[in-house]
């Protein structure tokens, strides 16, 4: 393969300058879930050759590792930077012990760039936009191979969390952090979840591709130093204050949290539980009287009161109520997030992640009633609160999750609440993301099918 830049296209490798496809790739199995198929979801070759370059097999439902074959050799492509936007690979082709990075150029931070150390180690290829170029001289065909394969790898993983399929800028949207629990490893030492909020402004990319910084910054020290136990600890004191009287009972039962990482987060927001619950119920109950004329309901059924017994039936459900009644306290009280503000609210959402993608691994909790609903909730959150790429990949699990039941009949059979919740959630979340409801002609007759009253939503109760 000539050193030469490469273009990462959706369904061939090309030459930049001519267009001519040089390598091709070519999808299997695409009519079910990749979680659940035995076969591998890309496969590379030659176009000159038609020789096979290797496969890439993705496990998006229960881990985010990136299985790779090249030239009959695996190797896995896994995640370990906070918000997945450091990827590492044991390289195949080298007799060097430690692995290989991509990770944010220091420089160009729109940039990945391939180095062989995760500090100050030699840029050996880079990708911008969705351009691969190589950096390094005297590399083997073999060592381009594996390059281009964990290129093209990470290239489908952005893809994959878009509804499209379409990501022009590949690299920029890899170092904003694309991807959510759906992409979180079950198996790997620590749980990074990649998220990419808003108010993430730190260390998320807002600037042009090419804007430069000072090279001399250590931005991976101070991405480290920013999370770190001591730069963003949740306080170990003051137990007694995190909750009101019964709050041990609250943290181990309800909300399964046995290291009180809710409490403590609030505690450091200086938050009482009490206000940020009774500010979503108000707000959920004046979603409820939206929720209750769009479907024609009366009485209990589409009461506060029937979805807070709901919410207290799954901790998972409970905590993303938490998580949503933080955010509509701060928005109420116009607090910046930042600080230890930012920080809790992190903590929060890392252990509702980590809790999401503990229950994934269930095949009976992970598509149960109270996680269709938390999942949605999730995707919901990212719209008013984080990426509009993480709500994507959310709604996209959730569909996912939902085919598994059996779809919306199945589920609504004989008590349509949870698919009224489900396409009411959706019909909302969608009009603010700009697109299709992702279950929009899928309810055949189950229930009516609401309209978006965007201004009752935007009031952030239920969903946001």
């Amino acid at each position: 393969m000539p050193v030469q830049p490469l273009r990462l296209g959706k369904h061939d490798v090309l030459d930049p300058k001519t267009n001519t496809p040089i390598l091709a790739i070519s999808r299997d199995a695409v009519h079910m879930p990749s979680f659940l198929s035995s076969k591998p979801l890309l496969t590379i070759t030659k176009c000159s050759t038609v020789a096979r370059v290797g496969t890439i097999r993705f496990h998006n439902m229960t881990t985010s590792d990136i299985e790779l074959t090249i030239n009959g050799q695996q190797t896995i492509l896994s995640s370990s930077g906070i918000m997945h936007r450091r990827w590492t690979f044991k390289p195949l082709t080298t007799k060097a012990p430690q692995p290989w990075y991509w990770q944010r150029d220091k420089v160009y931070k729109r940039h990945l760039v391939l180095t062989d150390a995760k500090k100050n180690g030699n840029i050996i290829a880079r990708m911008k936009r969705d351009t691969l170029t190589f950096e390094s001289v005297g590399l083997s065909e073999e060592t381009l191979d594996e390059i281009v394969m964990t290129a093209v790898a990470l290239a489908e993983y952005a893809r994959r969390r878009t509804k499209s399929g379409e990501v022009a800028d590949v690299s920029g949207f890899l170092v904003d952090g694309g991807g959510t629990a759906y992409s979180s490893s079950g198996s790997s030492g620590g749980h990074h979840h990649a998220r990419s909020p808003a108010y993430y402004n730190s260390y998320a990319d807002q600037a042009t591709e090419d804007e430069y910084i000072n090279p001399d910054t250590d931005e991976t020290k101070a991405e480290a130093t920013f999370f770190s136990p001591d730069a963003c600890r949740i306080a170990s004191s003051g137990l007694t204050k995190s909750f009101s009287q019964g709050a041990m009972a609250f943290k181990t039962i309800a909300l399964q949290d046995s290291a009180n990482i809710v409490g403590l987060s609030l505690h450091d927001m200086r938050l009482e539980l009490s206000s940020v619950m009774s500010l979503y119920r108000s707000i959920c109950e004046m979603q409820a009287v939206d929720f209750s004329q769009q479907y024609a309901i009366k009485g209990d059924a589409s009461s506060w009161g029937r979805f807070c017994s709901f919410v207290f039936t799954d901790p998972i459900l409970l905590s993303t109520a938490v998580l949503l009644g933080v955010r509509n306290q701060l928005d109420v009280t116009a607090r910046c997030i930042e600080g230890q503000t930012f920080a809790g609210v992190l903590h929060i959402e890392q252990f509702l992640m980590r809790s999401i993608s503990e229950a994934l691994g269930d095949p009976v909790r992970g598509i149960s009633d109270q996680m269709l609903i938390a999942v949605a909730l999730c995707a919901a959150y990212e719209i008013k609160h984080g990426s509009g790429a993480c709500y994507h990949v959310h709604m996209q699990g959730l569909v996912q999750m939902v085919n598994l039941r059996g779809g919306l009949v199945a589920i609504g059979s004989p008590d349509p609440y949870i698919v009224r919740l489900l396409v009411w959630i959706d019909v909302n979340t969608s009009r603010l993301a700009g697109c299709r409801p992702y279950f929009e002609g899928k309810v055949h007759g189950l229930t009516a099918h609401p309209r978006a009253n965007t201004p009752t939503f935007r009031t952030k109760g239920i969903a946001a």
